[in-house]
């Protein structure tokens, strides 16, 4: 039996909070209604996580995660209003202090959770779950298409996108062959029967995110609820076919993944 795709499956990414789990659908009619106040405060909120990791002393971040981080944050300070400044731990980094502007948990404290633990201290799994489910929120803007996102801020998105999905991969860990994921294990034996997955597919049963594959040409697809955006290596568009009408989009999503194996079963 397949599951409606999700997002919030364990922790929001940002805060760290039990949120409620939030058909796909249902996130993508949110950003073509939210104004545009929002989604700076997204950003805002994301650059300012990403500064906090950046600063950290923690040993596993390299030479090239760093590098790829760099370019993701000079991407992000084009599109935030708020000046940035790695290597500072800004103050709305801490969610006891504001409202997510993701999840939408009030500020206050979060729940223990061995999974999740404050920004400064964040582990390579948690930093790559925040890369991984932060591409999920872009791209539903880029596919949700609201008022305000005009053609030169789709523009940047896509070569964010692009610099995100990069930094993931410098993160160092195994990716999912199906939604893409970066993490510590896979489960399965690899055959066709017990493929491999990662712990959020064997729970789910289904994909629950969209796709982003490298193409022979070099370009980047990204696919997902009913349209298609290919990029150059300059994150430049060069194909890109929407249909966003609510009733035409699919119950599933297809998620991140560089090939197209079978569902897991």
């Amino acid at each position: 039996m397949k599951l409606a795709p999700t997002i919030f499956h364990f922790n929001c990414p940002f805060c760290g909070a039990h949120a409620a789990e939030v058909r796909v659908i249902d996130f993508l009619d949110r950003w073509r209604r939210t104004p545009q106040s929002d989604f700076d405060a997204l950003i805002t909120t994301y650059a300012d996580v990403l500064c906090v990791i950046h600063a950290s002393p923690a040993r596993w971040r390299t030479k090239r995660f760093l590098k790829a981080l760099a370019k993701v944050l000079d991407l992000l300070k084009s599109l935030s209003a708020v000046s940035l400044s790695a290597g500072v731990v800004p103050a709305r980094a801490d969610f006891r202090c504001v409202d997510c502007p993701l999840c939408l948990t009030p500020k206050g404290p979060r729940p223990p959770d061995r999974y999740f633990t404050g920004w400064p201290g964040a582990c390579k799994v948690q930093a790559a779950n925040l890369l991984y489910e932060a591409s999920i929120v872009l791209f539903a803007v880029v596919r949700a298409l609201p008022r305000w996102a005009n053609p030169p801020m789709l523009g940047k998105l896509g070569r964010l996108l692009r610099s995100n999905y990069r930094a993931l991969e410098a993160v160092g860990l195994m990716e999912c062959p199906y939604c893409g994921r970066h993490t510590t294990c896979l489960y399965g034996e690899g055959s066709e029967d017990n493929p491999h997955r990662c712990r959020w597919c064997l729970d789910r049963t289904s994909p629950f995110g969209l796709s982003i594959s490298l193409t022979e040409q070099g370009t980047i697809l990204l696919s997902g609820c009913g349209s298609d955006i290919e990029m150059d290596l300059d994150g430049n568009v060069v194909r890109e076919t929407h249909d966003m009408t609510p009733a035409q989009l699919p119950d599933d999503v297809v998620p991140f993944r560089k090939s197209k194996p079978n569902e897991p079963r």
